[in-house]
C-alpha cells in the first residue's frame, strides 16, 4: 500500500523571549511566504475521545475565507478552532504569537513547536510534547 497524506514536517522553531517564532525556509518557500504579510491565526482545541478537551496546536493561513470550510471539517475529527486574529510577518520572517494562544497553551519562551503543512490549507505549530497527537491524526487519515 502506498498512501500519502498531503502533511509535510517542516521541522522545528523554538519560541523566542517575547513569544516569536521565525519560520523554517522551507515552508517560507512552499507558502510564498513575505515581509509584511498578513496572515489569520487560530488555536485548536482537539477533544480526545469526546471527554477531555486539551489545546493542542495553533496556525496559520492566509485564505480567510478558508477557514470556515475547514472548521466544519475539523470539528466532525474532533478539533475546535478558537481564538482567532491576525499576524504579520516580519522583517527576519518572524511573527509573535497572540498573548491569548501563548496562555492557552502553555507556550513559553525556549519551547520548541514542531512545524507542519498542507498545502492550500496553512501552517501548523504543535508543541513537541503533544507529537503523539500528530501521530494519531496521521494514522487515522491513512485509516491504520
Amino acid at each position: 500500500m502506498n498512501r500519502k497524506i498531503p502533511l509535510k514536517i517542516y521541522g522545528v522553531a523554538s519560541v523566542g523571549a517575547k513569544g516569536q517564532i521565525i519560520l523554517p525556509i522551507e515552508a517560507r518557500e512552499d507558502f510564498d511566504i513575505k515581509i509584511g504579510k498578513i496572515f489569520g491565526i487560530n488555536s485548536m482545541n482537539c477533544i480526545e475521545s469526546r471527554k477531555n478537551q486539551e489545546n493542542i496546536a495553533f496556525a496559520i493561513y492566509e485564505d480567510f475565507k478558508n477557514i470556515e470550510y475547514l472548521k466544519k471539517i475539523k470539528e466532525k475529527k474532533g478539533i475546535i478552532f478558537m481564538n482567532k486574529s491576525e499576524i504579520k510577518i516580519g522583517t527576519k520572517f518572524q511573527f509573535v504569537i497572540p498573548v491569548q494562544i501563548r496562555n492557552d497553551l502553555n507556550i513559553e519562551p525556549g519551547n520548541s513547536l514542531i512545524v507542519i503543512g498542507k498545502k492550500g490549507q496553512g501552517i501548523g505549530f504543535i508543541r513537541n510534547d503533544k507529537i503523539n497527537l500528530l501521530f494519531e491524526f496521521i494514522k487515522e487519515e491513512l485509516n491504520y
